[in-house]
């Protein structure tokens, strides 16, 4: 991986609608043509980079507690307050160590242009036998095998995956890489499966190299997930999903329109569903995908809950 700042590994071309100032999308005015351009991971994108990540692994809180003054201008990720997250979870931590020196290897910024001081989304891996000793890592690591232990009745996937992350973090283990990505939501779906190509090219780069940091051959993906409230409707519109029958100028796949049923599993109780699409991918080649439903957003019957899922 270069190390010049905003190298622009690769460029993509979108089209954002025009909207007017309530918000809804103006037909009648031309598309603004936007260049979204993969950077190098900088030191300058830490609380960027942080923020996201409290993004990633933001739990549920009642509404009362975490609803803002609205506002019309848009706060950029490194001035945003942080999303509530597991108890003794340090996002900053996180954050030091996908800006480490592995940065030369692996992870990329998603910016639309080279003076754009926030990126709007990013991607890297961590691996967990290497940075167990670290408390970030050492509290996620704690919150799944506890998570998976205590389901009860236990499913066998849960079952499995506690055995594999358990037997991985062993001295003799194989090793399990933490990908970590996450985007603001308005930023275009269709750059995500490029964003993991370009990782899954530098992780065998970096391995080729025997760089450390990268001893590991499977891949951990936390996501986040949704569930309706009861007064929900599962028809309604929710993110876009992508049209295999549909590309852009770049050979990527446009989003469409999705209802919500159909990310939801209909053999699951708690109706969880992928938040973002590119999920959707992710999910028809992982080997175990396990929804962590954890008891206090079990008890929000009847707000807007979000958790996370591990994609395996």
């Amino acid at each position: 991986m270069a190390q010049s700042n905003n190298i622009k590994k690769r460029m993509f071309e979108g089209e954002e609608p025009v909207r007017d100032q309530a918000g809804a999308e103006n037909k009648d005015q031309e598309k603004i043509e936007v260049t979204f351009e993969f950077c190098d991971l900088n030191p300058i994108d830490y609380h960027a980079i942080k923020h996201l990540i409290s993004q990633l692994f933001r739990i549920a809180r009642p509404k009362s507690s975490t609803n803002l003054a609205p506002t019309s201008n848009p706060t950029p990720p490194s001035k945003a307050a942080l999303k509530p997250v597991l108890e003794d979870l340090d996002v900053g931590e996180l954050a030091d160590l996908v800006l480490s020196d592995q940065k030369e290897w692996v992870g990329c910024t998603v910016k639309c242009d080279e003076e754009d001081p926030d990126p709007y989304a990013f991607i890297s891996v961590l691996d967990l036998k290497a940075y167990q000793d670290k408390k970030s890592i050492l509290t996620l690591t704690n919150y799944l095998t506890s998570a998976l232990a205590s389901s009860n009745p236990s499913p066998a996937q849960a079952d499995e995956l506690l055995k594999v992350l358990k037997e991985s973090l062993q001295p003799e283990g194989s090793g399990i890489g933490l990908v970590l990505s996450e985007r603001l939501i308005n930023v275009p779906v269709y750059i995500m499966p490029q964003l993991f190509t370009q990782l899954g090219n530098e992780i065998k780069h970096a391995q080729s190299k025997n760089a450390p940091g990268f001893n590991f051959d499977r891949l951990l993906i936390p996501s986040r997930v949704f569930t309706l409230s009861p007064n929900q409707d599962s028809s309604q519109d929710v993110n876009p999903t992508f049209d295999s029958n549909t590309s852009t100028n770049n050979n990527v796949q446009k989003p469409k329109k999705n209802k919500t049923d159909a990310n939801l599993n209909p053999d699951d109780p708690d109706q969880v569903g992928l938040y973002h699409p590119e999920d959707q991918i992710i999910s028809q080649v992982e080997l175990f995908i396990v929804p962590l439903i954890s008891l206090e957003r079990k008890a929000l019957k009847k707000r807007d809950r979000r958790s996370y899922t591990l994609d395996y």
